[in-house]
């Protein structure tokens, strides 16, 4: 990845942030009632490994097709806090599809892992359009059984669920697919109304407006609770706590935005 691209995801994590089109998952119809149960979730403090001075977090994407937003906000809030080597990865050479956006990532999941044979301290998965692709699937439960952390945005969590990650943890994902993920992986117990799960080392988000969050939540457990504290301040972020209700969200209907585009995309890939 250029230096000018990783400016670009950056910036656009920021901007992100003020945003309204990026800020919501979808366009709250009417108040909903405060959600039943409030979790305080805290995702583990990191703990160095094979003598590494700083973590290594790699934000992997499919080449055709990875949810914009999943993937450029958490790597331009890790990246911003300089805590942690931040590595673009892909499935296979060439450019990484990100609707609209197209990169030329760091290193091929081959390369990662000729560049760090020991792993990843940390794994963000985002939403994908082959959520079963067996390169990604394979490199998943590799990175987690080398002892990463994986943390999934947004549907990630159905990458996690098909790599058999989630089997017997808590976890979560987009609202709108809630009942299908229980269906299809009873063996996961899935939540609702939180913005992420830090369940050990599954980690797992709801949607866009947990994706900065998550993000915040792990520099904490990275740096420390000020250092999350200076960033968030910086993002315009007031809280990056995970009590959230999702129930209040639904589907925008004809709501044209930049929002509009990037769910309905999300619809399309799941």
């Amino acid at each position: 990845m250029t230096g000018f691209t990783r400016l670009v995801l950056i910036a656009l994590a920021s901007l992100a942030v003020t945003g309204p089109s990026f800020a919501q998952e979808g366009a709250p119809v009417v108040a909903a009632a405060a959600a039943s149960v409030e979790l305080t979730e805290k995702i583990d403090t990191y703990a160095p490994r094979f003598g590494r001075t700083r973590p290594v977090i790699a934000v992997v994407g499919e080449n055709s097709g990875t949810v914009m937003s999943d993937f450029v906000l958490p790597y331009g809030v890790l990246a911003q806090s300089g805590l942690a080597d931040v590595v673009s990865v892909a499935t296979q050479p060439g450019l990484l599809q990100l609707p609209p956006l197209q990169i030329q990532p760091d290193n091929t999941v081959a390369q990662f892992d000729q560049r760090y044979p020991d792993g990843a301290d940390y794994v963000v998965v985002p939403a994908l359009k082959k959520s079963d692709d067996p390169t990604l699937l394979a490199w998943v439960g590799a990175q987690a059984a080398k002892g990463a952390t994986m943390v999934s945005i947004c549907n990630g969590s159905i990458v996690l669920a098909k790599a058999g990650l989630t089997r017997g943890h808590r976890a979560t994902g987009h609202w709108s697919t809630h009942q299908s993920r229980v269906a299809a992986y009873p063996d996961t117990v899935w939540l609702k109304n939180t913005r992420y799960v830090a369940d050990g080392k599954i980690v797992s988000s709801a949607g866009i407006s947990a994706a900065i969050p998550t993000a915040l939540a792990l520099v904490e457990a990275i740096g420390g609770t000020e250092r999350a504290r200076v960033l968030a301040t910086q993002l315009g972020v007031g809280d990056w706590g995970s009590a959230h209700n999702s129930d209040a969200f639904r589907r925008a209907g004809s709501r044209v935005s930049v929002a509009g585009a990037i769910m309905r995309f999300r619809y399309w890939l799941t």
